[in-house]
């Protein structure tokens, strides 16, 4: 009869083989929810604004930017009230 060490290198060598195979790689998403931030108030947008933001526009030019979004209100206060 075989020893346990015969059977588990081989079974820890096809599990750490299944596992580098089968995984996937996430994407990473990023979602900045700001309380009461203007679209022209972040420089990747407006070159010229008042604030800087460089780890935002950095963010921004190495990623992807979706530029066309929609607000179901319009105010502040719903994120307020959560």
């Amino acid at each position: 009869m075989k020893s346990s060490k015969s059977y588990f290198i081989p079974m820890v060598t096809l599990w750490a083989w299944a596992m580098v195979t089968t995984a996937q790689v996430a994407p990473n998403v990023l979602f900045f929810l700001v309380d009461d931030l203007g679209y022209m108030d972040v420089g990747a947008n407006h070159p010229g604004t008042f604030y800087e933001t460089p780890h935002i526009d950095r963010l921004a030019a190495e990623g992807m930017r979706f530029t066309h979004g929609y607000a179901a209100n319009p105010v502040c206060s719903p994120t307020r009230y959560s």
